[in-house]
């Protein structure tokens, strides 16, 4: 009978160090599974932002279009049909800035036009598309073009980044 009863201290023993490891490690796990859900927004996001852009990209002439805004864009022009645009293609939980990257050719420096002044939080997400555009289509008054090559057909690349956050 002692004999039995020591099989039987044993294999609740065992069991027991085999509960506490399963839950060891099942707790562990969890804790390596939180990072990955910020990786997963990020990754949406970035797609969010790809597709928004990819899609403002369009070949039709229409003023909601980043071809057409850029080319428009002076001291008067409204950029609201873009920005209204962008909004419809992100969720309502996603906020955005729109900048444009340049070269300047009276400073010789890359400078920045910034469509929007929204205040990001920490974790944003940034996704970039060039647009290449004739100088002689531009509007007069336009900041990517200077005036000594106004009259000139040279093209001039511009860098639009749009930076999203969920708030």
């Amino acid at each position: 009978m002692n004999e039995k009863g020591q099989a039987f201290t044993l294999e609740s023993v065992v069991a027991s160090l085999l509960l506490l490891v399963v839950a060891y490690f099942l707790f562990r796990s969890t804790l390596l599974i939180a990072p990955q859900s910020t990786q997963v927004t990020d990754v949406q996001l970035s797609q969010y932002a790809r597709d928004t852009l990819r899609l403002l990209d369009s070949p039709a002439n229409s003023d909601d279009t980043l071809k057409y805004t850029l080319e428009h864009i002076n001291s008067t022009y409204s950029v609201e049909p873009l920005l209204n645009a962008i909004k419809e293609c992100l969720p309502k939980d996603v906020m955005f800035n729109l900048d444009v990257y340049y070269f300047n050719n009276t400073t010789g420096k890359v400078e920045v036009y910034e469509i929007t002044h929204n205040v990001p939080t920490s974790n944003t997400v940034t996704v970039s598309r060039c647009v290449v555009i004739n100088s002689n289509e531009f509007v007069n008054g336009s900041p990517f073009v200077t005036r000594s090559a106004e009259s000139s057909t040279y093209p001039v690349v511009l860098e639009v980044r749009l930076t999203l956050w969920r708030v």
